[in-house]
């Protein structure tokens, strides 16, 4: 375990939580820097709440960032200890509105923090709460705690940092933060490295996805230097591999393969597989290489070791 600490680093941002009870620090995250596919860990965060506010009915509601694939509302506990008692903390319904506002809660927090320091959207949050109420007093005594996060990873080769966050009050303040810790890698799992903390020339929207689901595909000019920097067009090129052990190539430069402009040198495209590469009823895909090109073919762009960008789809 490596402990991501508040003091000034390139990897721990400080959480301060002022709201109507208190203001909660997370002073410390404890997680380990690398876990296999589909183990269990454990997490610790370290906080301390200032009590500022009269509130006998508090709680303690509690935030968490992972990968969709770890299908963590399933497969993660959370409990507390605390100088004020220890107890436990239940899964907050996706479907619970905050009690200040008209937002249910896992929107609430997406749409203020999105994925954070994550380049990959394929991420959730979820929320716990304390099953008692943690009253607050004003210009009580600093409150110390650690809040303890069991969970299981994903399947997949990954590397992500975690997001967590924590309030006194279901309602988020304009000026919190999330923390999100350094990265975390899940080596040995199931096929290519997914990068979601990195920059990435080249990325797929969702990550597991089988061939009858739109994908959406984006290049990222600013990830390294490329010969694209300058285009004015850019074509996708891709070959798509069949359980039949078929390859399709779809390389003309065409209004179906052209990228569209999205601002900051950043091209993306939305494709339905079986339509792109003109599957047959009884065809279904495995996985797909592609690359970046202008619109001569000449000048193109690869991952980073010449090969084309792979993409792998699930079992459909």
């Amino acid at each position: 375990m490596i402990p991501v600490r508040k003091k000034a680093s390139s990897f721990a941002i400080l959480m301060l939580l002022c709201l109507l009870a208190g203001c909660i620090t997370i002073d410390e995250v404890d997680q380990p820097s690398t876990a296999q596919p589909g183990q269990t860990i454990t997490i610790s965060v370290k906080m301390q709440i200032q009590q500022t506010k009269d509130n006998p009915k508090d709680r303690i509601y509690f935030g968490f960032l992972a990968p969709r694939d770890w299908h963590a509302t399933a497969n993660t506990t959370v409990t507390y200890t605390s100088d004020r008692g220890d107890g436990k903390m239940s899964l907050v319904s996706p479907d619970t509105l905050a009690m200040r506002g008209n937002t249910a809660w896992p929107a609430l927090l997406h749409g203020r923090f999105g994925i954070g320091v994550n380049v990959l959207k394929d991420m959730e949050w979820i929320t716990f709460q304390t099953d008692a109420t943690f009253p607050a007093a004003n210009g009580g005594p600093i409150v110390k705690g650690t809040i303890k996060v069991v969970t299981k990873t994903g399947m997949r080769n990954e590397i992500v940092r975690l997001g967590y966050y924590a309030t006194a009050e279901d309602v988020i303040d304009p000026i919190d933060n999330p923390f999100y810790t350094k990265d975390l890698h899940i080596i040995g799992g199931k096929g290519q490295m997914i990068d979601f903390s990195h920059p990435q020339t080249a990325t797929i929207v969702p990550i597991a996805c089988v061939d009858n689901d739109y994908l959406t595909i984006t290049f990222d000019g600013n990830a390294r230097p490329t010969n694209l920097t300058d285009a004015s067009a850019i074509y996708i090129q891709a070959t798509a591999y069949t359980k039949d052990k078929q390859a399709i190539k779809i390389s003309d430069a065409t209004p179906a393969t052209r990228l569209a402009p999205i601002g900051n040198n950043k091209w993306q495209i939305q494709i339905w597989p079986r339509a792109f590469f003109q599957l047959k009823d009884d065809q279904s895909l495995t996985r797909m290489e592609y690359s970046f090109v202008d619109k001569t073919g000449k000048k193109a762009v690869y991952d980073q070791s010449g090969a084309p960008f792979r993409h792998e789809f699930s079992g459909q």
